[in-house]
């Protein structure tokens, strides 16, 4: 039954990946289920929201609120932890604003969609109206066993990441959030096991990302030509928690027995002369492709020109990579940390377990996963299944399989 709805979307926009992409969908699909939507967001998006206003269904159910802080504010963005502050700030502005729109509109439900992060609240819930929280992520924490070859860098900022985490199971903010809400969505079971056991029965994990139907290719099964060796791809952001550093030390001993694979790294950042550089120790570097960021459509060519997504990632909380290398019919190799593995699924060889797992462990499982995708009737069974699973993760079923936990009928103001 259509109701309507109050959306905290601090990032939306069209035609964006990442968070802006999350909260643009939610607004879509929500609108297409019928129900009438006021979404609270950043000004500073409005251009392009009304730019593609048109393309949203049933569009004129669908109302943006559109709030940003004073000037200074914006200019403080750019200092360090800037954004962070800013949107502590935000949250508490747009509780203003909701306040006195519900004053003039009977709203059934509130739910936070944007920024999808568990370490800051929402002052919605002093709305005193049904609220649903997420999903949230980042729970997500690396065990310290594999911070052996982190640099000192990232072992300050994973330790910092790691401090803010443990501070949620004391944050009074944090804990009320987790009171009032109506339910809480959480990407993980890493994220879950932040929140204090006590509110674990309001707590369900879902991803924070899917497929629409337009990422969806056509259902023609992959073709492989491994004859030559496997091509293996890597996407995203070259960051040491990304993981390739185990990844590249993994390609290394595989490709002593393969030596006709190769490997294409796709992205760019601060880790790239680092990884360049183990490469070069390892001599495999004849055997990589660098290449910088390219477009969607480009990104699709990869896809289909690769055989294998190896993506070791080691906290993200995400992993539309993943969802989008499944839905053309690449096996994944990755590890069951966040969301890659949460996508994936337990019955694959490619998720690949930490559990009690050295460097050196890792290393050797996913030199093994690679070995058992250089088998072609296993690639091409493997195939089948990631594409028909990443079917079932489109934004249409996510947003309706929450939309059935969200009982505002289950609220009572604390």
């Amino acid at each position: 039954m259509p109701q309507t709805i109050l959306l905290s979307a601090y990032a939306c926009e069209p035609n964006k990946g990442s968070e802006p992409g999350v909260g643009w969908a939610w607004v879509c699909e929500l609108a297409k289920l019928g129900h009438e939507l006021h979404v609270l967001t950043r000004a500073n998006n409005k251009t392009a929201i009304e730019g593609a206003r048109d393309s949203i269904p049933n569009t004129k159910n669908v109302h943006f609120i559109y709030y940003d802080l004073p000037t200074p504010f914006l200019k403080a963005k750019k200092i360090p932890f800037g954004v962070q502050m800013y949107y502590g700030l935000w949250q508490l502005g747009i509780y203003r604003v909701a306040k006195r729109l519900i004053k003039n509109i009977d709203i059934d439900y509130v739910q936070h969609i944007t920024f999808v992060g568990v370490r800051q609240p929402s002052y919605l819930i002093f709305l005193n109206k049904p609220f649903f929280f997420g999903p949230v992520a980042g729970g997500e924490s690396v065990p310290f066993r594999l911070r052996k070859h982190y640099s000192w860098s990232q072992w300050f900022a994973d330790l910092v990441r790691d401090f803010l985490n443990l501070f949620i199971k004391l944050d009074p903010r944090m804990w009320l959030i987790f009171s009032r809400s109506t339910h809480v969505f959480v990407t993980s079971e890493q994220t879950k096991n932040l929140i204090p056991k006590r509110f674990h029965k309001k707590v369900s994990i879902q991803l924070a990302i899917a497929l629409s139907q337009s990422e969806l290719p056509d259902s023609k099964l992959k073709k492989f030509n491994v004859d030559k060796g496997v091509k293996f791809l890597f996407i995203g952001r070259f960051l040491e928690w990304k993981g390739m550093g185990l990844g590249l030390r993994a390609f290394s001993e595989y490709s002593h027995k393969f030596p006709n694979a190769t490997l294409t790294m796709v992205g760019t950042g601060k880790a790239k002369k680092l990884w360049e550089q183990i490469a070069i120790d390892l001599e495999i570097e004849e055997k990589l492709t660098w290449i910088d960021w390219v477009s969607k459509e480009q990104i699709d060519d990869f896809y289909m020109a690769h055989d294998v997504l190896l993506f070791p990632s080691l906290h993200d909380s995400g992993g539309m990579v993943v969802l989008e290398a499944m839905s053309h019919g690449l096996p994944i190799i990755c590890l069951d940390i966040g969301g890659p593995g949460q996508i994936l699924g337990s019955g694959e060889v490619g998720n690949v377990s930490v559990i009690n797992k050295s460097e050196a462990d890792l290393v050797k499982d996913l030199e093994v996963a690679m070995a058992y995708y250089s088998n072609i009737t296993v690639l091409n069974d493997a195939s089948k299944r990631v594409q028909k699973h990443a079917k079932t993760h489109t934004w249409t079923k996510l947003v309706k399989k929450i939309g059935e936990q969200n009982k505002p009928s289950d609220y009572s103001p604390k």
